[in-house]
């Protein structure tokens, strides 16, 4: 910064100069009418054998997509083979379904071949027979399920391979076209730039699709393990399950012969029902009888008529409920027996006792007869007449007793005959019954048996055919196998060496960029700094000696390379971040100085601009060299007068006191300790140092100022104070005052106890 005059010829304005376009000159670049330099031919040499290194990438990005459609390919056989292994895990399994139907059917055949006449073994090879039925149907429904899964395996593999090899033709084809395209970029070298964008973007679509099938791929080969361990899980619970139905059969076995052992002496001693006195009763209850053991045949019909279509667990469940309900008539049937025989053995008692009494009677003679009748009374004499009467009277009455007990016990013969008779005759129809349905359900089992066994060969036979075709189809896969690996192998290794030789040519490549650009962009910048619009001899100029606040300092400088505008703005040093920033509304190359920029650094920026508004590079100054503002001598002055008369008056106008906007003329008095607004003698407000009042200036107004407390102690209302001086230098003295008064303030030490404890403690320390 120069002191009096300006050097510079003029000051620059915001306005537009009328420049004429500069010659060329000589070291400029070639335009398109003039010859090129060898610098230029070099230059297109460099950009040609490029063009030819992208070239000979795109060629090898192609080769990479025809081995990873290869890897595509050698992924599809990989899984047609997985394929085929999962059909022979499917065989394997039907196998096992096989033997185990094999081993159920010889069980049926050895029991079918032990088979008795007795109704005991007849009715638990019945319960065995169903239980072996349903076994059967169930294994069979097993057998159904694995066929026609085992079908639709097949047929999915027969459509999956039909499908690849038209994937493998389109990749072929793919392929084909590939190298054609090869062919066709290598006589097109010079349209390869254009193109890469758009070339590398299309490859990388093609990876991603790639890889999202590889992972597809490798998703169904973790969903077929699933599928065979799930099958596994299948065929673990397929054995308990026929391990828990042969503890049912054993279970079921032992329950029946219980019940058989239970009931056959019952049917033995059944002859006990006849030891009644009454025929009819017996009649009757016979009757009863047969009626009840008919019901029980029709509805023991009725069950074995209907279809077996329950399993193990609701057979079981039926066995146990009939064993209750023989147990139940077995308990009603005893309790028949014994009180038909307690009544037999009543009638035997009186009829012995008639046959006692009578017999006594018989022997007594008739004296004692007469002696016996005339006890207590006087004896009677009777004549040979009487007695012969009576003799005869009392072998009348013995003939009639006996005959009387023959009768009866012929009567109890014929009525046992009877009943021994009818006994026999339903213990008959009742075996009849059972031996038809015996023969009933045999004939069923072996109908049943022997359409199983056929069946079951020709699925056989089938499967036997289908294992053979899927050998030989499992032989030519494991041979397109191991060529594929083989392929694989020699494509892994091929690879390995082009991403070696890859890495290498990309590592010198990218050094090689590295440098152009930097050099390039070092070019760029230099030929932007030739081209671009700048000022010269640019600079700050004031003519007062010492800056204070309003001085006037001008920005000024010399426009070259086209300069045709130029855009000013004052800028000012932040105190907390040191950086600066720019003044609000300071756009002109003027500025005066304000009581804001004491104890600040100032400095000012310019931009050029030409004609095209292209801007260059702006030229920056700063203020007195990089030194802060100083106060002004009359400020100085104030100070000194403070300290030694302690008062500064300032006669001014109060415009806004808190709420009230009326305007006042009061006075404005600055001592050592605080700030005072009188009016007339009367004080309106007290603002001490301590309370660190600041002091905000309006750029709009040059003589306004406004007063605010930053910390409490102060009265009401000084939290928006405005002022208003006559002049603007007296405004600014009194800013400056109130800052140098409220900076000393908050340096200030304080004078309480924690604050004279820290001077000491500091002290001591200073001291040590």
């Amino acid at each position: 910064m120069a002191s009096g005059g300006s050097p510079v010829v003029g000051v620059m304005q915001n306005v537009r100069f009328a420049v004429t376009p500069a010659p060329t000159l000589p070291g400029a670049s070639p335009t398109l009418g003039q010859a090129a330099t060898p610098a230029d031919l070099k230059q297109q040499v460099m950009t040609w054998s490029k063009v030819v290194e992208v070239a000979e990438r795109e060629i090898e990005r192609k080769s990479k997509e025809t081995q990873t459609l290869k890897a595509r390919l050698r992924s599809v056989e990989w899984e047609a083979l997985s394929r085929a292994r999962e059909v022979s895990t499917l065989t394997d399994k039907v196998k096992e379904v096989e033997l185990k139907l094999a081993e159920k059917e010889t069980q049926v055949k050895t029991i079918l071949g032990g088979l008795d006449i007795r109704e005991t073994q007849e009715r638990s090879l019945d319960s065995l027979i169903t239980l072996a039925i349903e076994d059967k149907v169930s294994w069979e429904k097993k057998y159904r399920s694995a066929a026609n899964e085992l079908e639709l395996k097949t047929q999915y593999l027969d459509d999956k391979e039909q499908f690849w090899c038209g994937e493998v033709e389109q990749l072929e084809a793919e392929l084909t076209r590939r190298d054609e395209q090869i062919g066709s970029l290598k006589m097109q070298l010079l349209e390869i730039r254009k193109m890469q964008e758009s070339g590398s973007l299309a490859a990388f679509g093609r990876q991603s699709a790639a890889l999202k099938e590889r992972s597809s791929l490798i998703s169904g080969q973790t969903d077929l393990a699933k599928k065979l361990q799930d099958a596994n899980k299948k065929s673990q619970q397929q054995r308990h399950q026929i391990e828990s139905l042969e503890s049912q059969l054993d279970e079921s076995r032992a329950q029946n012969g219980v019940f058989t052992s239970a009931l056959i002496p019952i049917l033995e001693d059944s002859g006990l029902f006849l030891q009644t006195s009454n025929a009819v009763e017996i009649t009757e209850s016979l009757k009863a009888l047969f009626d009840s053991l008919m019901a029980e045949l029709r509805l023991s019909g009725k069950d074995r008529n209907k279809s077996i279509t329950t399993k193990a667990a609701k057979e079981l469940i039926a066995i146990k409920e009939k064993t209750l309900e023989s147990q139940q008539k077995q308990t009603k049937l005893l309790k028949e027996l014994e009180f038909t025989t307690r009544e037999a053995e009543k009638l035997t008692r009186r009829i012995m006792d008639d046959e006692d009494e009578r017999k006594e009677e018989g022997n007594e003679s008739p004296a004692e007869l007469v002696k016996g009748s005339s006890i207590g009374e006087l004896p009677i004499p009777l004549s040979e007449s009487d007695d012969e009467l009576l003799r005869r009277d009392r072998s009348a009455t013995l003939i009639q007793s006996r005959f009387r007990g023959h009768l009866a016990q012929k009567k109890y013969k014929e009525m046992f005959e009877v009943q021994t008779a009818a006994s026999r005759v339903i213990q008959k129809h009742y075996r009849r019954h059972q031996d038809s349905e015996s023969e009933r359900t045999e004939k069923r089992a072996i109908t049943t048996i022997q359409a199983g066994a056929r069946k079951w060969k020709a699925n056989r036979e089938v499967k036997q055919k289908r294992t053979e075709e899927a050998n030989v189809l499992k032989g030519e896969l494991m041979e397109r196998a191991a060529k594929t690996l083989q392929r694989h192998e020699r494509a892994r290794q091929t690879r390995k060496k082009f991403k070696e030789i890859k890495e290498v040519r990309e590592e010198k490549a990218v050094m090689i960029q590295k440098h152009f650009r930097s050099r390039k962009a070092k070019e760029d910048l230099e030929k932007r700094r030739s081209d671009a619009p700048r000022v010269e001899d640019f600079g700050i100029f004031c003519n007062d000696q010492t800056l204070t606040a309003g001085s006037l300092i001008r920005a000024c400088g010399r426009p070259s390379n086209g300069t045709t505008l130029c855009m000013f703005q004052w800028t000012r040093r932040d105190q907390v971040t040191g950086k600066m920033c720019d003044i609000p509304g300071e756009t002109t190359p003027e500025y005066v100085l304000s009581p804001d920029d004491v104890g600040r650094v100032v400095g000012v920026r310019c931009t050029p601009t030409n004609d095209k508004d292209e801007c260059g590079l702006p030229a920056t100054d700063v203020v007195n060299n990089g030194s802060p503002i100083e106060i002004s001598d009359e400020v100085k002055k104030e100070i000194t007068n403070l300290a030694s008369k302690g008062t500064v008056t300032y006669h001014t106008q109060l415009v806004k006191f808190g709420k009230s906007s009326i305007p006042t003329q009061v006075t404005v008095t600055l001592d050592k300790k605080m700030v005072t607004v009188t009016k007339k003698e009367k004080v309106l407000l007290k603002m001490k140092w301590e309370t660190l009042p600041r002091v905000d200036l309006a750029p709009q107004i040059p003589t306004l100022l406004m007063l605010c407390a930053t910390q409490g102690g102060a009265d009401r209302g000084a939290k928006d104070v405005h002022l208003n001086f006559r002049e603007r230098q007296e405004r600014d003295d009194c800013a400056v005052l109130v800052r140098h008064f409220s900076a000393l303030a908050a340096n200030r030490p304080k004078s309480g106890f924690l604050s004279s404890l820290s001077q000491k403690l500091r002290g001591s320390k200073k001291d040590k």
